[in-house]
């Protein structure tokens, strides 16, 4: 399958017997530039893809944590101070990754099909936190993690406002429930990485108020199109 968008995995290790044939296929990260701002996303795939997947025996899926530290290090040394650690791991990695990944600032996962929710739920569903869930980073941030449950029923929804520094500021939001109020367009198109680069704003100095739409469903694509 020919997919239309990066596909992003820092914990992917290709032996040597195929890595010159996967070149080029998926990168540990990709810098987004909004405005004169530059925003990191670094990606990490479940250790269990072997498992759920075939992926063939000289790819290495290696720990997320100790994977992604060096990426992130990299992106801070290229100047950009804003990074969204964007995967498919489960939520307890996820926490996992706000609080041990010194550079990360968000981090939006899937794969537990976890639902997060701050207020009354729009279904029956019930929330196991709310959205975003905020982690304290062993260097004492706050990183808010969220995702959007499962089967495309979601579409997150996250404003965080950074500083000039990179600092989060503040971050709120919610997952829309897609339910008949929705547009089909929604449904029929999922543009959703063109979506989610279109609704970045840059607000007046000294914050950057970014606006992220995240889709399971975009997840869930990411995550078979290995």
């Amino acid at each position: 399958m020919k997919v239309q968008f990066p596909i992003l995995s820092a914990n992917i290790r290709a032996e040597k017997q195929v890595a010159p044939n996967i070149t080029g296929y998926y990168l540990p990260y990709k810098i987004l530039e909004v405005g004169p701002e530059k925003i990191g996303i670094v990606g990490y795939t479940s250790k269990e893809t072997p498992v759920l997947s075939d992926p063939g025996p000289y790819l290495v899926f290696e720990e997320e944590i100790t994977a992604l530290q060096p990426q992130v290090d990299k992106l801070l040394t290229l100047g950009v101070n804003k990074v969204i650690a964007l995967g498919h791991s489960g939520f307890e990695t996820d926490k996992l990754i706000a609080q041990k990944v010194k550079g990360v600032d968000v981090v939006v996962g899937g794969h537990s099909n976890t639902f997060l929710y701050t207020g009354p739920p729009p279904s029956n569903d019930v929330p196991v936190g709310e959205y975003p869930f905020i982690v304290k980073s062993d260097d004492g941030r706050s990183v808010p993690v969220v995702q959007a449950y499962a089967f495309g029923k979601y579409l997150g929804f996250l404003t965080v406002t950074f500083d000039e520094a990179g600092n989060v500021l503040q971050s709120s939001g919610n997952p829309i429930l897609l339910d008949s109020s929705i547009p089909e367009a929604i449904f029929t198109s999922l543009h959703i990485c063109d979506k989610t680069r279109s609704q970045y704003a840059l607000a007046s100095r000294p914050s950057l108020s970014t606006k992220l739409l995240i889709s399971t469903r975009y997840e869930a694509q990411r995550f078979q199109s290995f």
